[in-house]
């Protein structure tokens, strides 16, 4: 007897071969005729993962009847790629659709090459034309369906206006950076304005970044061919010379490093920070500069910095 729909409400676990295994350990391995499969996590939070082997185990098992043709997720991490080997020629042949939505977006996999799509990516070019943030706040899925969305657009060579890691970055590799989430967020290649905030720490100061740190956002940074820009904001920086820290194929590129915050810019081929606004230097000393016994060195120093600059101008 043929069904039109088969709904895994919450209930499936994991696959072996062409089984499906729900959640109480059930398997199942002969399906009905079947048009639909729609497999459901609506947990925001729950970080349940969907392999790349799950997906071609789920397939074998639902294309042994000619009229099935869409398989749906909603919510789970998915792979941020496939390899184009993994699916059938039959799988592909008979287009197959096969979608995920982690949070607002809905993706569709291109069995052929194994990259997730969009259907209207206009709609997303004209949405990176602002600033896309990936913030501490979001959900994982909310993060990985944004990390999703950059990949797509670098997959299609459309610039990203500015890139807001809002303190949500756990740490910064040469090849990727780690959020808090867990989630790994390789260079994105169209970036434009990389944007590095940190925010408050327990202690209610803003958060330091080390010198070995800030180089390993340069070096992150630079993966982007079309970078301008790397700006630092909510936090506390080294205000000594940076240049060891400098990656030598960053001082022949047009790139400008702003902490627009303190109103400096980094002199690349000095190492040193330099005033770059002077009006907002000024602003900061109309009010009460505060030097407190509970600063830590590093607001301290950066405190003093400012003091050295207000009196190097009139």
């Amino acid at each position: 007897i043929p069904i039109s729909s088969l709904l895994f409400n919450e209930s499936f676990n994991t696959t072996a071969h062409e089984t499906i295994i729900s959640n109480n350990g059930i398997q199942l391995t002969k399906l009905p005729p079947l048009q639909k499969l729609h497999v459901v996590n609506k947990d925001d939070c729950n970080t349940s993962e969907i392999t790349e082997q799950d997906i071609v185990n789920i397939l074998l098992c639902a294309m042994k009847d000619q009229h099935f043709n869409v398989l749906c997720f909603e919510g789970f991490l998915m792979p941020v790629s496939f390899s184009s080997s993994s699916f059938t020629n039959t799988m592909i042949s008979r287009a197959i659709n096969v979608s995920w939505c982690p949070f607002d977006s809905v993706f569709h996999l291109d069995l052929q090459t194994g990259h997730w799509e969009v259907n209207d990516f206009e709609a997303i070019r004209n949405s990176y034309s602002d600033i896309i943030s990936i913030n501490e706040s979001d959900t994982i899925l909310q993060q990985r369906s944004k990390v999703q969305l950059l990949y797509i657009a670098a997959n299609h060579d459309t610039p990203i206006s500015c890139l807001h890691l809002n303190k949500s970055v756990e740490q910064y590799q040469e090849e990727s950076c780690v959020l808090h989430s867990g989630i790994h967020l390789k260079p994105i290649a169209t970036v434009e304005h990389l944007c590095i905030e940190k925010g408050m720490g327990r202690n209610k100061e803003l958060r330091k970044i080390k010198k070995p740190e800030i180089r390993k956002i340069f070096l992150y940074g630079m993966k982007s061919q079309k970078l301008n820009d790397i700006s630092f904001r909510g936090c506390l920086l080294p205000v000594d010379n940076l240049s060891k820290y400098i990656p030598s194929d960053m001082k022949g590129r047009d790139i400008r490093i702003t902490w627009p915050e303190w109103g400096y810019c980094l002199n690349l081929q000095t190492g040193e920070w330099e005033v770059a606004d002077l009006d907002h230097i000024k602003a900061l000393c109309t009010k009460t500069v505060q030097i407190n016994f509970r600063d830590s060195q590093a607001l301290q120093r950066d405190t003093i910095r400012l003091l050295e600059n207000a009196a190097n101008h009139d």
